[in-house]
């Protein structure tokens, strides 16, 4: 009797080449499940069954792409593994596979099939109608209350229904009385729980959970065109803890089994909403990021910021840098509180002496030979781009000055006027007076972080510049005079006086 007879009486009776070919896709990182799936498949029926695995059967030096078109051309099953990375032949191996034939989309005869076995949630888009198996442990079914006996569990679990399925294929693993059926379910278990066990292996070096134990943020930034990174991009995402976001004003809405998000965009405007200069530190930042993102070594943090939820002092560092083979850049930020930096003593001397620091100190950066500390900065032989950098750097500076007051206690300024005693009490509310509004009327005038000092604008900067320090430096001398004279009659009430 001819065989295609002998066959059609007989269905249940396969031909001699009636192979069932099975071709497995999976990322590099899932190598360890591909393997499991290769041996418990092809130990389903290893006359039938036939496992294209490329790492068992791609020899050294062939034509690897010829061989996979050629094994998805007459592949049966297309198995893919996915567990959150996509290999990057996924795609095409699904479009060739699906495409290898006109019959349902699917090839050559109509029951080809196509099945995802995947222990994440979320799959990407190209699985979309086709099949599709979460695999799960018992440990997760059960939430934590895991059995000594798992049976039951794996009887019932999506990998075993794939493996089922697999089995009743073209006839592959016939169950003809009640005894085999007992043998095959108690085959798939094993099978299942191998398959289900690759997975769980496969990501132990996962993530479970993150939680990060210091203030501060993740700034995300995706793959940029031209590659090479000038600016942090305003739609960067920001993910931190909700006492970090809360520093700048933030409450982003709660997003279960993530970290609060916001973007560089919305952090610039919440730090801007009481004051247009509080983001002189995101400035600085942002250039240690363009720097580290070129290859550059990052400075000194210098800038420092004044939360908003505590009126707490903190300084930004640029932690870590990471970089992805997809084009995204991950950069961590740390916020670090600085030190109170009180006095101790009695509260008039120590705010007196407060003062004397914070005056000096500018003094000794700015003032003291003015003249040629100015023309070193902002004089007509210094190029534009260096002009516009001592600008920025007199900004941070200033604002680091200014949070250094307020470590210092100066933030009271009732109390800081008191000390001065009625006799310099109108130097001391001038003194904070002119500093501040001066400060405010050259902020206005200098350049921002996105603007730039040009051969147009050099000489109306440069004005403001020489009104600032002259207006401050006839201000801080008076008040030096002051706190000095203050200062030394309040220490000398302190000394014991000589015995006779």
């Amino acid at each position: 009797m001819p065989s295609d007879v002998a066959n059609e009486a007989s269905p249940m009776a396969p031909a001699l080449d009636d192979k069932i070919h099975v071709f497995i896709s999976y990322a590099h990182r899932d190598r360890e499940i591909a393997q499991a799936l290769y041996e418990e498949l092809s130990d389903i029926d290893r006359n039938r069954v036939e496992c294209f695995f490329d790492q068992r059967t791609i020899q050294s030096g062939a034509e690897w792409m010829t061989i996979l078109k050629r094994e998805l051309r007459r592949s049966d099953w297309l198995v893919c593994v996915y567990t959150g990375e996509q290999s990057e032949f996924c795609g095409f191996e699904v479009g060739y596979f699906a495409d290898s034939g006109d019959t349902n989309g699917l090839g050559g005869r109509s029951d080809k099939r196509l099945v995802c076995l995947h222990d994440v949630d979320d799959l990407p888009s190209i699985y979309s109608g086709y099949q599709s198996r979460l695999v799960t442990t018992p440990l997760d079914a059960q939430a934590g209350n895991q059995s000594s006996d798992d049976s039951a569990f794996f009887k019932r679990a999506p990998v075993t229904k794939f493996l089922a399925d697999f089995c009743i294929y073209r006839g592959l693993y016939p169950v003809r009385d009640y005894a085999e059926a007992s043998r095959q379910e108690a085959s798939l278990v094993l099978k299942a729980r191998r398959i289900t066990e690759a997975f769980a292996s496969a990501k132990k070096d996962d993530e479970k959970a993150q939680t990060p134990l210091q203030l501060g943020i993740d700034i995300r930034v995706p793959k940029l065109a031209g590659g090479k990174m000038q600016k942090v991009p305003p739609a960067a995402r920001i993910s931190g803890t909700y006492e970090s976001l809360k520093l700048f004003g933030l409450q982003p809405p709660m997003v279960a089994e993530r970290l609060p998000r916001t973007t560089w965009q919305d952090m610039r405007e919440a730090c801007m909403s009481s004051n247009r200069f509080d983001v002189l530190w995101m400035d600085q930042l942002q250039a240690d990021i363009v720097r580290a993102a070129n290859g550059l070594a990052v400075r000194a943090p210098e800038a420092t910021f004044r939360s908003k939820s505590n009126d707490k002092i903190y300084r930004p560092i640029l932690a870590r840098h990471v970089e992805y083979f997809g084009g995204e850049r991950l950069f961590s930020i740390l916020f670090v509180e600085t030190l109170p930096r009180q006095f101790l003593g009695r509260k008039n001397t120590s705010m007196l002496l407060a003062g004397l620091v914070h005056a000096s100190r500018f003094r000794f950066t700015y003032l003291e030979d003015h003249e040629e500390v100015f023309d070193r900065l902002f004089g007509d032989g210094v190029p534009n781009d260096e002009f516009e950098n001592n600008c920025r750097q007199l900004k941070y500076n200033i604002e680091d000055m200014t949070h250094e007051a307020a470590d210092f206690g100066l933030i009271d300024e009732s109390s800081f006027v008191k000390a001065f005693g009625p006799e310099n009490r109108a130097k001391a509310e001038n003194f904070l007076k002119t500093w501040v509004a001066s400060q405010t009327h050259l902020y206005q005038r200098l350049p921002d972080s996105e603007a730039r000092v040009t051969d147009a604008n050099r000489a109306e900067i440069a004005k403001a510049l020489a009104e600032y320090f002259r207006t401050v430096e006839a201000v801080n001398e008076k008040f030096i005079v002051a706190a000095i004279e203050a200062f030394r009659t309040e220490i000398m009430e302190t000394f014991r006086p000589e015995s006779s």
